[in-house]
């Protein structure tokens, strides 16, 4: 009778090679869901902070003090949230000082631009070559557009992206 052995070292190999193989391809799909949930998330806070924005308008139109609507070019967006998102590094006097860290949001308060930069960056694109999506609040004047110059009345506010992207993620 013969005895029963084991695996050889060639069928150990090719093991060891498909498994490599599938968790490399799961590590893939996983890296993109990541990015597509950072992005989603980035949305959303987006999203909330232009509805916060809507209602600080809508306070300030009830209150009659629609004059002080340009008040808000000044303000950082994340006060227009129930709670700043965890994420949130707080207003930097200038975006230099200190390390901003990838994955947070921060004020720039030089620039009166609120600042996020990706944590996963393979699948962003902003254009100029930036390596952040930047937001800041312009003011609407019945002559002029959108602009943050103080030449005209201002009749209402918009956060708009200063830094456009793209996110070129196929899932």
């Amino acid at each position: 009778m013969k005895r029963a052995r084991g695996a050889s070292r060639l069928e150990l190999l090719i093991a060891v090679i498909v498994i490599g193989i599938v968790a490399g391809l799961l590590l893939e799909r996983l890296t993109r869901y990541q990015e597509y949930a950072e992005k989603t998330v980035m949305e959303a806070t987006i999203a909330n902070m232009r509805s916060g924005l809507r209602v600080r308008v809508a306070e300030l139109m009830i209150g009659g003090q629609m004059a002080r609507v340009g008040d808000l070019l000044q303000e950082n967006p994340i006060t227009w949230l129930a709670a700043p998102p965890a994420n949130y590094a707080g207003a930097l006097p200038h975006a230099d000082d200190g390390q901003p860290v990838p994955g947070y949001w921060y004020f720039d308060a030089a620039r009166q631009e609120l600042v996020y930069l990706p944590q996963h960056r393979r699948f962003f694109q902003a254009e100029g070559g930036a390596s952040e999506v930047r937001l800041q609040v312009m003011a609407r004047r019945p002559s002029a557009g959108l602009t943050r110059t103080p030449s005209a009345p201002v009749e209402g506010v918009s956060l708009v992206l200063t830094a456009p992207y793209r996110w070129n993620q196929p899932i």
